[in-house]
């Protein structure tokens, strides 16, 4: 469950505030005029939040072999060295329009 941090939150000793989120398994959502800008998280949910991170990334990998399964390895290498080329040229433009 997550819980919005309130200004008392804010004024508790940390060692308080981790105490409270093991007590509670509550995560703590901070916010700056409406807007998310931090959270604390118990460990187990930090744990769980890296997992899905690292499944989402395997899945985007497996995806990609599966959309190139038809190229062969030196198709692949000259696309890549393309795009490389095209975001290095990207990065140029835009730091000389800046």
């Amino acid at each position: 469950m997550v819980r919005t941090a309130t200004s008392t939150d804010l004024k508790k000793p940390l060692g308080e505030v981790f105490s409270d989120l093991e007590s509670t398994s509550e995560s703590l959502l901070f916010r700056d005029k409406g807007v998310a800008v931090a959270a604390l998280l118990t460990g187990s949910e930090f744990e769980l939040y890296r997992e899905l991170i690292r499944n989402r990334a395997w899945a985007s990998v497996e995806e990609a072999r599966e959309q190139n399964a038809h190229l062969s390895s030196d198709e692949i290498s000259e696309e890549v060295d393309r795009l490389v080329d095209q975001v290095h040229n990207e990065t140029r433009a835009s730091r000389a329009a800046s």
